[in-house]
């Protein structure tokens, strides 16, 4: 079974996947990472000069790794541990951009596919409904209002990053500039598939919107 989990950020995506794939026994996989992966790796190597040729370069130097460690994953790239770096607002940035480049979602597209044909899981994304997998078993969309994306967003990196400095009204411009770019993106933008479930998180805990996710993957059991 594919569980499918879209959404912009701030919602959740990530926690309540990985949340219901440990209840319910299945695999979690973070596509997103995948991309902050390439777009640490690429920032790396081309700071950020996104000419096409740029791209194809960095994907020749690309050499990432997922590990799973008492139900948690970390990324590694080159052999180095990134799992916090990949997270840090400036790679998540670079991360929308380089999704726009129809070479990178090709590349990564692939690996994607192969990871799910293991067994059952739940893969979270901006596209995972609409493109990766446009006939998994079970779709949702997750959505929230902005600025309570934006305060789950400072919440977060103030917990990853304590000795940071944070400023809530730049987070949700960031927020806001990076929805408009996972929107409005000609290869593979964000949006809602037809047949997915769609969940405003907004006035709903971390439980709840866990509990409707696992209701519908039971129900789709029963069938």
């Amino acid at each position: 079974m594919i569980v499918a989990i879209d959404g912009p950020s701030g919602t959740g995506k990530s926690s309540v996947a990985q949340q219901v794939a440990k209840r319910c026994g299945f695999i979690y996989f973070d596509t997103g990472a995948l991309y902050r992966l390439f777009a640490l790796h690429f920032a790396n190597k081309y700071h950020q000069d996104f000419a096409q040729e740029n791209i194809k370069m960095a994907f020749e130097t690309f050499d990432f790794d997922i590990k799973k460690e008492h139900d948690e994953n970390f990324y590694f790239l080159n052999g180095v541990d990134v799992t916090d770096a990949i997270r840090q607002e400036m790679i998540s940035e670079i991360a929308s951009i380089v999704s726009k480049s129809s070479l990178v979602r090709e590349k990564l597209l692939p690996f994607q596919r192969v990871f799910a044909k293991k067994e059952s899981v739940v893969m979270e994304g901006r596209d995972i409904g609409t493109i990766v997998f446009p006939h998994a078993e079970i779709k949702i969309f997750l959505t929230a209002d902005e600025e309570i994306r934006a305060k789950r967003r400072l919440d977060q990196l103030k917990s990853k990053f304590p000795n940071e400095e944070y400023h809530f009204d730049e987070i949700l411009s960031d927020l806001k500039e990076r929805d408009h770019q996972d929107k409005s993106r000609s290869c593979a933008p964000l949006k809602k598939a037809e047949d997915a479930e769609l969940i405003d998180t907004s006035s709903l805990s971390f439980d709840e919107v866990v509990e409707k996710v696992i209701e519908l993957v039971e129900k789709h059991k029963k069938k």
